[in-house]
Formats: C-alpha cells, sequence, structure tokens
C-alpha cells in the first residue's frame, strides 16, 4: 500500500460534517453507516481539493466550483467537470474500525479506523492505492435528528 500519495492528499487537520435523519438513544456506533458515510463525504472532499490542485489553476475545489458556476461555458467549467469525474471514481473503504472511547451521557464516540483510497492519480492518470490510520469522533445532536462527524488525520 502506498501510504505516501494518500497521507500527502488528504490532510486535514479536523472536518466536520453532518447526517441528518438519526435518531437514537447513546452513543453512535463507530461501524454505523451514517457515520461513515459522513467520514466518505469527509474523505471525498479533500480528493476533489486534491485534483483540483493538480489539474487546475484554481487552489481548491470550493473556488473552482464558484468560477465554473459564474461562467458555465469557460474552461472553469471544463475543468470543474474533468475534476468531478476524475474524484467521483475513487473507491474508498474502511477496515479495522474500533471504538476507542465511548460516553452514551452526552451520545458521543471516539473511533479509529484505516482507510483505503483507490483512485487514478492527478498525476499520472494511472490507479493508485494507498491510504493509512486516522480517528474520528461522531456525536449525535441533542434531539437525536442529526450526527456530527469530525475526521483527523485524513
Amino acid at each position: 500500500m502506498n501510504n505516501i500519495n494518500i497521507k500527502s492528499s488528504l490532510i486535514l487537520a479536523a472536518s466536520a460534517f453532518v447526517f441528518s435523519g438519526c435518531s437514537s438513544s447513546g452513543a453512535p456506533a463507530c461501524d454505523d453507516g451514517s457515520v461513515l458515510d459522513v467520514v466518505k463525504q469527509i474523505a471525498y472532499g479533500s480528493i476533489l481539493d486534491d485534483y483540483t490542485k493538480y489539474a487546475t489553476d484554481a487552489p481548491n475545489y470550493k473556488i473552482l466550483k464558484t468560477a465554473a458556476t459564474e461562467k458555465p461555458s469557460s474552461l472553469w467549467a471544463e475543468q470543474l467537470a474533468h475534476v468531478e469525474k476524475d474524484a467521483s471514481e475513487a473507491i474508498i473503504s474502511f477496515s479495522g474500525i474500533r471504538t476507542q472511547g465511548k460516553n452514551d451521557e452526552i451520545r458521543k464516540s471516539e473511533c479509529a479506523a484505516t482507510i483505503t483510497i483507490e483512485r487514478k492519480s492527478p498525476l499520472t492518470n494511472e490507479r493508485t492505492s494507498g491510504g493509512g490510520e486516522f480517528t474520528y469522533v461522531a456525536q449525535y445532536s441533542d434531539d437525536g435528528s442529526d450526527v456530527y462527524v469530525e475526521a483527523y488525520g485524513l
């Protein structure tokens, strides 16, 4: 597994996303599908930024998307379509999911796992696979309708 490739492209000190539609008492399970879906969204955002950095003149995906929206028939729009297509072909999987801490009173879990990402290299267009260890925290909102996830080390 090529750890350098993925780790260098997925540098996030911490990212937080929300998944709506949950309702539960106690802390979310680290291997819960809705929790892992949010972690995938966080990783996917990093992949979009990585492709944007190498395939365009834009410094990140958000700026590229804004430029393409403002000028839909421009080179920005063409580059955005290319970046989104390449990123959508990434395959993200998790293994070794484990609970490092759980507090049912505040409905919060501390988790760790290994992420593996198979994708096309933005530099060579060859399929590569890599990944590594990361941690994440999942917590239900007070009303139980949302789960918040923060990921570290992606």
